[in-house]
Formats: C-alpha cells, sequence, structure tokens
C-alpha cells in the first residue's frame, strides 16, 4: 500500500499520544526524578526528561510549517530545563526554510528514526509457543520495571529510583504490558498501545542472557494477534536506523513506512536565557 502524508501525519500523532500518555501517569508520583515537562504550542508537543539516557521520553512532534517564533519558544522550552532540543522532521514537514530556521537556534541533523507499519489483520507465520503473559500484578510490573531497564545497562540503583515513576505505567486503561518467560523466569519484556484503531508496538527489551532466542518475534506477533482482536486496522512500530528492531519488526510482516529525521542541538548551541 502507498503510505499517504495524511497516515504520517496519524502516525505521528499517535506516537507522540503515547509518549505524552507515559509522562502523565508518571507526573502523578510527587517526586519527579526524571524531571518530566510537557509543551505543546498548535500541533506541536514537546516532552523532556533532565535524565540524558531518556531519549525516548525527550522528543518535539509535530514540527512543520509553523513560525520561526513557535520554533523558537519550543527550543527554550528544553534549553531553560539544561536539556538540548531534540525535534522530528517527517516527510511532507521538512522545507529549506525550516532548515534555516532550526540551524540558527542551534540544531544540526544527527540521524534517522524508522517508522513501520502493517495494515490489520496480518497474516503471521507460527512459531514455538513462548510463554507470554500479560502483566497484572504489582510483582510483575516490577519484573517488567526491572527487564525494560536491566535490558540497557541501567544499575539496580537507578532502577529503583526510577521505579515509582514506571509503576504507574500499569494503571494505563490503552495498554497492555507483557512479559516472555524462560523457564519460569521472567526474560523479555514489551508494551502495546492502542487509540483510535491504531496499535503501537511501544516498547521491548529482552536480558542479554536470553536474547537470540526469538523472544522479541514473539512478544511483536503476541501484540499483533491482541491488537487485531482488539479492533485495530493498522499496527505501527517504531526503531532506530538499521537496528536490530526493526529487523524482528519486519521478520513479522511490518515494512517501513519513513523515516523521521532527528535534528538535536550541542550542548555548546543551547540558547543562553535569563
Amino acid at each position: 500500500m502507498t503510505l499517504r502524508l495524511e497516515l504520517v501525519g496519524r502516525f505521528e500523532q499517535h506516537l507522540a499520544d503515547a509518549v505524552e500518555s507515559l509522562l502523565t501517569h508518571s507526573l502523578r508520583v510527587p517526586d519527579n526524578t526524571e524531571g518530566y515537562a510537557l509543551f505543546r504550542e498548535g500541533s506541536i508537543l514537546a516532552t523532556l526528561s533532565t535524565n540524558p539516557r531518556a531519549e525516548w521520553a525527550t522528543q518535539t512532534y509535530g514540527i512543520g510549517g509553523q513560525p520561526a517564533d513557535t520554533l523558537r519558544h519550543v527550543v527554550e522550552f528544553f534549553n531553560r530545563r539544561g536539556v538540548p532540543a531534540r525535534m522530528r522532521i517527517v516527510p511532507g514537514a521538512f522545507t529549506p526554510e525550516l532548515a534555516d530556521v532550526l540551524s540558527e537556534l542551534g540544531l544540526r541533523h544527527v540521524g534517522f528514526h524508522t517508522l513501520l507499519w502493517a495494515p490489520l489483520p496480518l497474516t503471521v507465520e507460527s512459531h514455538p509457543p513462548i510463554d507470554i503473559r500479560e502483566v497484572s500484578t504489582q510483582a510483575e510490573m516490577d519484573a517488567h520495571i526491572d527487564i525494560q531497564l536491566g535490558a540497557y545497562g541501567v544499575s539496580p540503583e537507578f532502577i529503583d529510583r526510577l521505579r515509582p515513576l514506571r509503576r504507574m505505567w500499569l494503571e494505563s486503561p490503552d495498554r497492555r504490558l507483557y512479559l516472555a518467560y524462560v523457564d519460569g523466569c521472567p526474560a523479555a519484556q514489551a508494551i502495546l498501545h492502542w487509540r483510535d484503531k491504531i496499535a503501537y508496538l511501544e516498547s521491548a527489551g529482552t536480558l542479554p542472557a536470553y536474547r537470540r532466542r526469538g523472544l522479541q518475534r514473539a512478544l511483536i506477533r503476541r501484540r499483533i494477534a491482541d491488537a487485531t482482536n482488539l479492533g485495530c486496522r493498522v499496527v505501527i512500530g517504531g526503531a532506530d536506523f538499521e537496528n536490530e528492531s526493526r529487523t524482528n519488526q519486519m521478520a513479522c510482516g511490518l515494512t517501513v513506512a519513513y523515516l523521521a529525521a532527528v535534528w538535536a542541538q550541542r550542548p555548546s548551541t543551547m540558547l543562553s536565557l535569563a
């Protein structure tokens, strides 16, 4: 199928809504240890964390067609909190004039993010069964958090610091959280977020000792099946350019929809604000 620009806008809105939902739940915890913050102006949503490792929470969506003053307001939102600005530029939004404004504000093109998609229902080949369970208890949620952060080398001490913020995600009514087990032990995690007939493969991670066992592909297949049963018409997923997550999603039937160009500031180019 040919992807229309209208769908690009809907997919970007879904990504923005998903991040906003997570941060809104976490901000219900009085001690905002991650420094989460949200900014809206017109079609733009910007989100941030003061933790430099939390790139998933530090991004701007909906850039395109705005005046230079609006883009400056976005950059000021980041820089007032000591965070370099980051923005996604999608097909149909990029213009030479936009590039000039972003450059003047200290941003530069630093990479790409891949957005994948597939219409539902999607035929998925059967594979040997893997024990996958939906998270429903606090103990399972803690195991989910341990894997989600531990898969990226986050220390146990730092995980415990973040745990109260992420426990709130279990209360999200438009999410399902999953654990994959090996020999009865939680080994991999994933999240499904859905809204307006669009399902999003939101998060995934596997502990290093359990990689290369097909756990993530099994979690993708499970989420596709659940999304279909929920009445979703489309499934989307994101991945850094040329990484294993993209390979796994494509192996389960998704195809590349578009690449979002990522623009970001160096710390040395942040605005000096009174």
